[in-house]
């Protein structure tokens, strides 16, 4: 399932109580900030668009949730389409509006933002 939702650009979501912040070990990009919330399995990147397109971040935010290689991971293109998702979340149309687009990937639930940001959460608990 693929929802796309478009909210006002001053939208803040509410902060997990614990969080714990650290380096992915299997990432493939940088990542400007990475978290784990464990209370709620979660984990919350922010990538840089100018150095980094949304489909190379959700690939290293989710493998790092999944503790997986990102070669050993089923294909993103699989999942939808990394073209629309890297020019839907671009920085360019994030000046209309926060753009908020959800999917199921690799066993995920997996949120990315026009802002640059990816939170990921297991299906299987």
């Amino acid at each position: 399932m693929l929802m796309i939702d478009q909210a006002p650009s001053n939208t803040q979501s509410e902060q997990p109580a614990h969080r714990e912040e650290y380096t992915p070990k299997w990432s493939i990009c940088t990542f400007e900030s990475f978290e784990y919330f464990p209370d709620q399995n979660m984990y919350r990147a922010l990538y840089d668009h100018d150095r980094t397109e949304t489909s190379t971040a959700v690939i290293s935010t989710v493998a790092e949730a999944a503790d997986t290689d990102p070669i050993d991971m089923e294909p993103l293109h699989n999942t939808v389409d990394i073209d629309a998702l890297d020019a839907l979340l671009s920085p360019h149309s994030a000046r209309n509006g926060d753009r908020h687009i959800s999917f199921r990937y690799h066993d995920h639930d997996v949120t990315v933002s026009s802002y640059g940001g990816i939170t990921v959460q297991s299906t299987s608990d």
